[in-house]
């Protein structure tokens, strides 16, 4: 269990660096092709719908049950000062640190949920090998699973509550191991949990690879446009 909990970890923090990049690259090719960047955002908000509809309805329905006041919700993406993509916004009220936690990390619960019915719905008996016959319904699925990973992290406006309540969790984790206080589960729960970790992290290996194999793609298309550019 604590090896698949570790390997789960890993595998998201790749998935973190490898989908902003994605992001950001998807939005150069398309500016970098029609020269126009309010068309470029706007195909860019087309492709990542699903994903940024998803991302800000999770926002607002945790926001809604915890009784957090929220304000305008857009799902159409905006550059940020520092030349990032934001995929869509929700204006979130003051409230405890604990609930805005929750609001903010609801997406990636949500996504987590999303990447691992994908699997289940199209990615029965993959195969890592290759050949690797893609048909239709293979094809929805790597683009559920690519628009989920790319929308499905939070912003660090929205975890910016996680500098208070991340130490308080530590501290109270922390705590009750220190003082001989466990956590066990019987053993079909426990075999239950590693089947959903085992399953959820060969998703996510999927999903990886898919993401690399997209950051590769692009980049060296935006790499070989801009050489024959300057050739020009």
């Amino acid at each position: 269990m604590h090896i698949q909990l570790l390997l789960l970890f890993i595998l998201l923090l790749l998935l973190f660096l490898i989908s902003r990049k994605i992001i950001n690259l998807i939005y150069t090719f398309f500016l970098f092709v029609f020269r126009s960047r309010k068309f470029a955002i706007g195909i860019l908000s087309v492709i990542l719908l699903p994903g940024t509809f998803v991302h800000e309805m999770s926002h607002l329905i945790i926001a809604t049950l915890l009784r957090v006041p929220v304000g305008k919700l857009s799902v159409y993406p905006k550059i940020e000062d520092d030349g990032g993509v934001l995929v869509g916004h929700l204006e979130v009220g003051k409230a405890d640190p604990f609930r805005l936690t929750l609001v903010g990390i609801a997406p990636m619960i949500t996504g987590l949920s999303i990447i691992y019915l994908i699997g289940k719905i199209f990615m029965q008996n993959i195969s890592l090998t290759i050949p690797y016959t893609l048909n239709s319904i293979r094809l929805l699925g790597f683009y559920l699973l690519l628009v989920t990973c790319q929308t499905m992290f939070s912003s660090r406006k929205d975890l910016k509550s996680l500098i208070i309540v991340g130490p308080v969790i530590i501290i109270i984790a922390a705590s009750l191991y220190f003082a001989g206080i466990r956590l066990f589960f019987n053993e079909a729960l426990n075999t239950t949990l590693l089947t959903v970790l085992n399953n959820l992290n060969l998703y996510l290996l999927l999903a990886n690879l898919a993401n690399l194999s997209v950051l590769i793609l692009f980049g060296l298309i935006i790499y070989i446009g801009n050489k024959i550019t300057v050739i020009r």
